[in-house]
């Protein structure tokens, strides 16, 4: 017995674990689908997961983007015709592609006895705004003896199309052209003003067509730096307005108007803008990114030293 005891048992252990190599029979206890090539088919299949979701993650991203940069039902209604200053006149450009783009142009006050013809403005607004919200603004200007043209986005109010940076700097560029050829602007004075997205905008335009100054309002350095905020690369970002690209290559007067306490443009690309821009200034403001700027004395100051620096005193 004891024989069969000491030198059956290993023996049996030997069939079994050969049988459980083969297929056919495992040793209670062992799982050998437990080692790392199992480990490893596990973590593929995870990888792969991952990359499937993120992919598709930035296929959401692709599509929706033009609504999150250009929210046009976010931007109210319109101003009643009877709402509309007397002063305002509506113009139109038409594009290449057929589409009728809407400017409202505003003849500085008369009674500034400046000297014609005069320093101009041409005024591209935030994302989420319409022209008709910028009448404040505009009864400022007058003030200072400066023509002011509010150009419209394709798109948002009357305006024809859909946005795109393609197509809204093209129109910016024939609305400063329309700008430019009105005999009582002087067209080596024409600032070029831009709050938010639309200091996007003007800088384009910058790199088109001559700007005496640049009026930057909370400004983002470009639109693709936010690109990894959503987890994306840059360059699926179709409308990038790479304002650091272009303010590097200007010469002209830039003043920048941001605030440490914006919540959507943070300051520092404020701060990445002034550095990239010879000579431009960084304004620091108060509040929030939509609260009203223009209401601090800071913000005139800077604009009056602008004016002052192209040649047009706001004080004759």
């Amino acid at each position: 017995m004891r024989a069969a005891d000491t030198g059956g048992a290993p023996h049996a252990m030997a069939r079994a674990v050969h049988s459980g190599m083969n297929g056919t029979e495992t040793v209670p206890g062992l799982n050998v689908g437990d080692g790392p090539r199992a480990r490893i088919r596990t973590a593929r299949r995870m990888l792969l997961t991952i990359a499937v979701i993120y992919g598709l993650w930035l296929v959401l991203l692709y599509v929706v983007q033009d609504s999150m940069l250009f929210p046009r039902s976010l931007a109210g209604a319109r101003l009643s015709s009877a709402a509309v200053p007397t002063w305002v006149e509506r113009v139109f450009i038409v594009a290449p592609t057929g589409e009728r783009v809407e400017g409202w142009y505003v003849r500085a006050d008369e009674e500034g006895g400046h000297a014609a013809p005069g320093a101009a403005v041409l005024f591209a607004h935030g994302n989420a705004e319409l022209i008709d919200d910028q009448l404040e603004l505009v009864r400022r200007y007058r003030e200072r003896g400066v023509h002011v043209l509010l150009m419209e986005y394709r798109g948002y109010g009357d305006s024809q199309g859909r946005p795109s940076q393609v197509g809204i700097v093209r129109d910016g560029v024939a609305f400063y052209d329309w700008l430019a050829s009105r005999p009582e602007v002087d067209r080596e004075k024409i600032v070029l003003h831009g709050r938010s997205l639309g200091s996007g905008v003007v800088s384009q335009i910058a790199a088109k067509r001559k700007a005496a100054a640049l009026v930057l309002e909370s400004p983002f350095a470009s639109v693709a730096s936010f690109a990894w905020r959503s987890g994306a690369p840059s360059f699926l970002i179709k409308h990038p307005f790479r304002t650091d690209r272009v303010v590097a290559t200007l010469r002209c007067p830039i003043v920048i108007l941001h605030s440490r306490h914006d919540e959507i443009v943070p300051f520092s690309h404020g701060e990445k803008l002034h550095a990239l821009a010879p000579g431009s200034r960084l304004i620091e403001m108060a509040g929030g990114h939509n609260d009203v700027m223009m209401n601090q004395a800071g913000y005139w100051r800077a604009v009056d030293e602008v004016l002052e620096e192209i040649g047009w005193s706001v004080g004759e």
